[in-house]
């Protein structure tokens, strides 16, 4: 049997003129927008401007390596709301006069779990963490909680970034090493600090967004106050309904909301800003790129 000469095992067609017609070409595949490096170097050099300036450089590739690290997306109509992040670590480094502490922040709760210097590697305490998050046998877990309970009590106010405190933090934990007896006194105000520089301008920018999604749709309504304090207590009164919506002997308390009645009401206007709002069916969720299995 003669061989047949090698060509594409798709078959040639006819056009009906006797010329024969190509097979069709294959689908180009879709291009993939890559994943950000999942690191940044903020410098502490310099002048405050600078300083800002490359804060700001750093803070925008922060949030843009969450935001394509999230399985999901959450818009009202055609603006974006927040994301849900999936698994990941995200590694912000702190600059200052030749020496580095780098920040390990988890992206899953978008917050500061620890910190590693020359001196080894030191994490924060988290419930539902058991054992060390960074491994690595130079882990030393601290005495204290990561939450702001016990590393900023006085919780975000109006923080003014201050180039020279946030320096002296950066001294603090670049020379810190364990003690037997007692740690520093500060050490816990060091690591709450730079949350509160790092983390909570994310809380700033979600508040900003749930201003414009809401306020205009539901203002007239309610009225100016209402709104304003439901806004600020959006966290706590979304929790209470999903912990009621599983539960029906569940029994919500006050949330400085003036008649919780009208919980039902407001769900047939919009949905409380939660993460799992989706449910309700106003907020969409757009589906991005499965993410790495690996950062």
């Amino acid at each position: 049997m003669a061989r047949s000469p090698a060509h594409s095992s798709m078959p040639a067609t006819s056009n009906g003129d006797g010329e024969a017609t190509p097979p069709p070409r294959a689908p180009r595949p879709t291009p993939t927008r890559p994943l950000p490096d999942n690191t940044t170097t903020l410098s502490l050099n310099g002048s405050q401007q600078e300083f800002m300036e490359n804060f700001k450089r750093c803070q925008m590739h922060l949030w843009y390596w969450n935001l394509m690290n999230s399985q999901f997306h959450i818009r009202y109509g055609n603006q974006l709301v927040y994301t849900t992040p999936l698994d990941g670590t995200f590694y912000y480094v702190l600059e200052y006069e030749g020496r580095h502490v780098v920040l390990v922040i988890l992206a899953r709760m978008a917050w500061l779990i620890g910190f590693g210097t020359t001196n080894g590697f030191f994490q924060m305490q988290f419930e539902g963490l058991v054992g060390p998050y960074m491994d690595s046998s130079h882990c030393h877990m601290l005495r204290f909680k990561g939450n702001h309970g016990k590393i900023s009590p006085n919780g975000t106010g109006d923080t003014i970034i201050n180039l020279h405190v946030i320096r002296k933090c950066f001294v603090g934990l670049c020379t810190y090493v364990p003690s037997r007896r007692q740690d520093p006194e500060d050490l816990p105000l060091w690591n709450g600090t730079l949350v509160v520089f790092i983390m909570e301008s994310k809380a700033c920018e979600i508040y900003r967004r749930h201003c414009r999604a809401i306020v205009e749709m539901v203002t007239p309504e309610l009225g100016t106050d209402f709104v304003t304090k439901f806004i600020v207590n959006w966290s706590a009164i979304s929790t209470q309904v999903m912990k009621y919506l599983t539960n029906l002997t569940y029994e919500p308390h006050d949330c400085n909301i003036p008649v919780l009645v009208t919980l039902e009401d407001l769900m047939n206007v919009f949905y409380y800003l939660h993460v799992d709002g989706w449910y309700d069916g106003l907020f969409e969720h757009d589906g991005l790129p499965p993410g790495p299995k690996e950062m």
